[in-house]
Protein backbone atom coordinates (compact mmCIF):
# COMPACT_ATOMS: atom_id res chain seq x y z
CA UNK A 1 0.00 0.00 0.00
CA UNK A 2 1.37 3.46 -0.89
CA UNK A 3 1.24 6.41 1.45
CA UNK A 4 -1.39 9.05 0.72
CA UNK A 5 -0.20 12.07 -1.23
CA UNK A 6 1.07 14.89 0.93
CA UNK A 7 -1.19 17.92 0.80
CA UNK A 8 0.51 20.27 3.23
CA UNK A 9 2.36 20.42 6.52
CA UNK A 10 2.40 23.29 9.00
CA UNK A 11 5.88 24.67 9.61
CA UNK A 12 5.08 25.41 13.25
CA UNK A 13 7.00 22.21 13.94
CA UNK A 14 9.74 21.98 11.30
CA UNK A 15 10.76 18.34 11.76
CA UNK A 16 7.73 16.68 10.09
CA UNK A 17 8.17 19.04 7.12
CA UNK A 18 11.89 18.29 6.83
CA UNK A 19 11.12 14.56 7.11
CA UNK A 20 8.58 14.91 4.27
CA UNK A 21 11.23 16.59 2.13
CA UNK A 22 13.67 13.75 2.78
CA UNK A 23 10.96 11.23 1.95
CA UNK A 24 10.32 13.07 -1.33
CA UNK A 25 14.06 13.01 -2.02
CA UNK A 26 14.10 9.23 -1.47
CA UNK A 27 11.01 8.74 -3.64
CA UNK A 28 12.42 10.89 -6.47
CA UNK A 29 15.85 9.28 -6.19
CA UNK A 30 17.77 12.54 -6.53
CA UNK A 31 21.50 12.33 -5.77
CA UNK A 32 23.13 14.56 -3.14
CA UNK A 33 25.24 16.46 -5.69
CA UNK A 34 22.23 17.11 -7.91
CA UNK A 35 20.12 18.30 -4.96
CA UNK A 36 22.89 20.67 -3.90
CA UNK A 37 23.22 21.98 -7.46
CA UNK A 38 19.47 22.61 -7.66
CA UNK A 39 19.05 24.11 -4.19
CA UNK A 40 22.43 25.48 -3.16
CA UNK A 41 21.98 23.70 0.19
CA UNK A 42 24.51 21.13 1.43
CA UNK A 43 22.88 17.81 2.27
CA UNK A 44 24.74 17.83 5.62
CA UNK A 45 22.95 21.05 6.56
CA UNK A 46 19.58 19.54 5.70
CA UNK A 47 20.41 16.40 7.68
CA UNK A 48 21.16 18.61 10.70
CA UNK A 49 17.70 20.17 10.24
CA UNK A 50 16.14 16.71 10.19
CA UNK A 51 17.99 15.69 13.36
CA UNK A 52 17.00 18.93 15.10
CA UNK A 53 20.65 19.97 15.48
CA UNK A 54 20.14 23.22 13.57
CA UNK A 55 17.33 25.21 12.03
CA UNK A 56 17.13 26.35 8.42
CA UNK A 57 16.86 29.92 7.34
CA UNK A 58 13.77 30.61 5.27
CA UNK A 59 15.93 31.15 2.19
CA UNK A 60 17.60 27.74 2.51
CA UNK A 61 14.36 25.95 3.32
CA UNK A 62 12.56 27.52 0.36
CA UNK A 63 15.43 26.60 -2.02
CA UNK A 64 15.63 23.03 -0.70
CA UNK A 65 11.85 22.58 -0.88
CA UNK A 66 11.59 23.98 -4.42
CA UNK A 67 14.36 21.63 -5.61
CA UNK A 68 12.17 18.76 -4.42
CA UNK A 69 8.90 20.04 -5.91
CA UNK A 70 7.49 21.84 -2.87
CA UNK A 71 6.67 25.42 -2.00
CA UNK A 72 6.55 27.32 1.28
CA UNK A 73 3.39 29.37 1.59
CA UNK A 74 2.30 32.17 3.91
CA UNK A 75 -1.47 32.30 4.30
CA UNK A 76 -4.33 33.59 6.34
CA UNK A 77 -7.71 31.93 6.10
CA UNK A 78 -9.72 34.40 8.15
CA UNK A 79 -10.92 37.54 6.36
CA UNK A 80 -9.33 39.16 4.58
CA UNK A 81 -7.99 35.81 3.38
CA UNK A 82 -4.73 35.83 1.44
CA UNK A 83 -1.93 33.55 0.38
CA UNK A 84 1.58 34.08 -0.94
CA UNK A 85 4.32 31.63 -1.87
CA UNK A 86 7.80 32.44 -0.56
CA UNK A 87 9.27 33.25 -3.95
CA UNK A 88 10.52 36.67 -2.95
CA UNK A 89 11.26 37.36 0.71
CA UNK A 90 10.86 41.11 0.26
CA UNK A 91 7.27 40.62 -0.98
CA UNK A 92 6.46 38.38 1.99
CA UNK A 93 7.96 40.88 4.44
CA UNK A 94 6.04 43.71 2.77
CA UNK A 95 2.80 41.73 3.20
CA UNK A 96 3.51 41.02 6.86
CA UNK A 97 4.49 44.59 7.63
CA UNK A 98 1.40 45.89 5.81
CA UNK A 99 -0.70 43.61 8.02
CA UNK A 100 1.03 45.03 11.10
CA UNK A 101 -0.03 48.51 9.97
CA UNK A 102 -3.56 47.36 9.09
CA UNK A 103 -3.92 45.95 12.60
CA UNK A 104 -2.59 49.19 14.13
CA UNK A 105 0.16 47.24 15.88
CA UNK A 106 3.41 48.96 16.83
CA UNK A 107 6.73 47.21 16.31
CA UNK A 108 7.01 46.87 20.09
CA UNK A 109 3.55 45.26 20.25
CA UNK A 110 4.63 42.85 17.54
CA UNK A 111 7.87 42.13 19.39
CA UNK A 112 5.88 41.37 22.54
CA UNK A 113 3.42 39.08 20.72
CA UNK A 114 5.97 37.20 18.61
CA UNK A 115 9.08 37.17 20.79
CA UNK A 116 11.05 38.48 17.79
CA UNK A 117 13.16 41.60 18.35
CA UNK A 118 12.47 44.78 16.46
CA UNK A 119 16.11 44.70 15.27
CA UNK A 120 15.53 41.26 13.69
CA UNK A 121 12.40 42.55 11.94
CA UNK A 122 14.33 45.44 10.43
CA UNK A 123 17.17 43.12 9.39
CA UNK A 124 14.65 40.86 7.60
CA UNK A 125 13.09 43.85 5.89
CA UNK A 126 16.59 44.76 4.69
CA UNK A 127 17.06 41.27 3.22
CA UNK A 128 18.50 39.06 5.99
CA UNK A 129 16.96 35.59 5.87
CA UNK A 130 15.17 34.72 9.14
CA UNK A 131 15.38 31.38 10.87
CA UNK A 132 12.30 29.29 10.10
CA UNK A 133 11.00 29.21 13.69
CA UNK A 134 11.37 32.98 14.02
CA UNK A 135 9.51 33.69 10.79
CA UNK A 136 6.72 31.29 11.80
CA UNK A 137 6.37 33.06 15.17
CA UNK A 138 6.40 36.49 13.50
CA UNK A 139 3.76 35.46 10.96
CA UNK A 140 1.65 33.76 13.64
CA UNK A 141 1.56 36.94 15.72
CA UNK A 142 -0.06 38.62 12.71
CA UNK A 143 -2.61 35.83 12.16
CA UNK A 144 -0.79 33.97 9.37
CA UNK A 145 0.39 30.40 9.14
CA UNK A 146 3.33 29.05 7.16
CA UNK A 147 2.96 25.70 5.40
CA UNK A 148 4.92 23.38 3.12
CA UNK A 149 3.05 21.77 0.23
CA UNK A 150 3.74 20.19 -3.12
CA UNK A 151 3.84 22.60 -6.02
CA UNK A 152 0.78 22.01 -8.13
CA UNK A 153 1.29 20.87 -11.70
CA UNK A 154 -0.46 24.06 -12.83
CA UNK A 155 2.15 26.23 -11.07
CA UNK A 156 5.19 24.35 -12.49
Amino acid sequence: MTAPALTEISLTNQRPAIAALFEARRRIGIRNDELRARSGVAINSAQYWLAGRSAPTMGNLVAFARALGFEVVLRRERPPACEMAFNDQSDVMAMLLAERKRLGMSFLDLESRSGISVNAMFAWRAGASPQLANLVAFAGALGFEVVLRPISEVAR
